[in-house]
């Protein structure tokens, strides 16, 4: 059963690609598609119809429902493939991520995946040392070892997400290339944001120097 309480794990992709995106999300429902995102859509739904798969002593999970209480995280695993041993008993979990374009060192892909590693761990019991983001258009997996940095930067972005939820304010812009990709990029203005920032800490600064 699906807790609609629990925060989205896609929300922590989002929080560390752009926190002013992830308010935009949470607090306006704000969202339009682009190419980028529509073509992920598509390869998405192209993963997970291929439903659940047995093959010898693993078995593969499309679209598996993943939560955590104790962290106040739910939301879908793209791919897993469990292990068993000749007992029937789970031995290893090893979670894939899909992602559309070519491979690339993302964090917050990692951090997407890191966060259902912890859900999956808490659920199954079992230790989670890696796992996998998979580039659909270059066919690559891009290994990913779930270390404490990776669970501690996961910890900090649940924490930033319930603080824009309890503040009920958007962050500021943070303009940097990857923002023309971005699709609330005409809605979001991030170089006037900028500008705006930029001024306002100007007056701060002449301000105390009085």
């Amino acid at each position: 059963m699906i807790d609609d309480e629990l925060i989205s794990i896609s929300l922590l992709s989002h929080y560390y690609f752009c926190k002013r995106r992830t308010g935009f999300l949470i607090l306006e429902d704000r969202w339009q598609d682009n190419e980028y995102t529509s073509e992920g859509t598509i390869q998405h739904e192209i993963v997970h119809s291929g439903g659940k798969e047995k093959r010898g002593r693993k078995v593969i999970e499309r679209q598996f429902y993943v939560q955590s209480k104790s962290l106040g995280i739910n939301g879908f695993c793209d791919y897993i493939e469990f292990f068993y041993d000749e007992s029937n008993k789970l031995t290893e979990i090893y979670p894939i991520e899909y992602k559309h374009g070519e491979v690339r060192d993302n964090l917050e892909y990692q951090i997407q995946l890191t966060a259902q590693t912890m859900c999956l761990e808490e659920t199954f019991n079992l230790s989670i040392k890696e796992g996998s983001i998979f580039y659909i258009n270059s066919h690559r997996r891009f290994e990913v070892n779930i270390d404490e940095n990776l669970r501690n930067l996961t910890l900090e972005g649940i924490k930033g997400i319930k603080d824009i939820i309890q503040n009920q304010k958007i962050p500021l812009g943070n303009y940097s290339k990857k923002c023309k990709k971005c699709s609330l990029y005409d809605e979001c203005m991030p170089k006037l944001n900028k500008d705006i920032s930029s001024y306002m800490q100007k007056i701060i600064s002449d301000c105390e120097k009085l």
